[in-house]
């Protein structure tokens, strides 16, 4: 008859995307009556401005508060190892963990369609709209869901038989100032 407590910690819960994200699981957490605590920290190690001492609030996670935790790898993982990714979430054993998006060792697992997500992207882009030059803007280097989307957009044009074009191909990180850089990049430096 108790009220169940779970915890989440994820990333930069102010931008859009996250926002979209954090806010499904708290949806699903008011329907299903359960209590939510949020830890908005930031991309593990982070080398951007002051992320990396965003991530002290993990270190205020009481595991015995909580009857589990919903940690979102998926969304922290950017700039660590996969070890050093275990070892974190090693520091909330006692209780159930989900990992979300980065397959972990004894953890259940939720994962996206990052894949087959791009894979129809890039295809309704290049059928229904007949474009032929696509850029992409990746994320962080070690993002596990970037480098799948970035596979299905590689895979998809060499199925549709359309030649790649390295120049289109810019690194990102997610923030909304290497968007606006990868814009830049892309139209204004290489004038594509």
């Amino acid at each position: 008859g108790r009220r169940l407590t779970i915890g989440l910690m994820t990333n930069q819960i102010h931008t859009r995307v996250f926002e979209d994200q954090w806010q499904g699981v708290a949806d699903a957490a008011a329907e299903m009556d359960v209590n939510l605590v949020i830890y908005p920290g930031s991309a593990l190690n982070s080398p951007y401005g002051f992320e990396k001492q965003a991530n002290l609030i993990f270190d205020t996670v009481q595991v015995a508060l909580f009857d589990g935790l919903i940690i979102w790898t998926g969304a922290l993982d950017w700039y660590v190892s996969e070890e050093e990714l275990r070892a974190f979430v090693q520091r909330f054993a006692g209780r159930p963990v989900v990992s979300v998006e980065t397959p972990l060792a004894d953890c259940p697992l939720i994962t996206f369609g990052n894949y087959q997500g791009m894979w129809d992207l890039v295809q309704h882009l290049l059928v229904v709209h007949d474009y032929r030059r696509i850029a992409f803007v990746s994320g962080p280097e070690g993002h596990r869901g970037m480098q799948a989307r970035y596979q299905a957009y590689c895979d998809c044009l060499m199925a549709h038989g359309v030649p790649f074009y390295a120049n289109l191909v810019v690194k990102g990180d997610f923030s909304r100032r290497s968007g606006e850089t990868a814009v830049s990049t892309l139209l204004d430096e290489r004038q594509t």
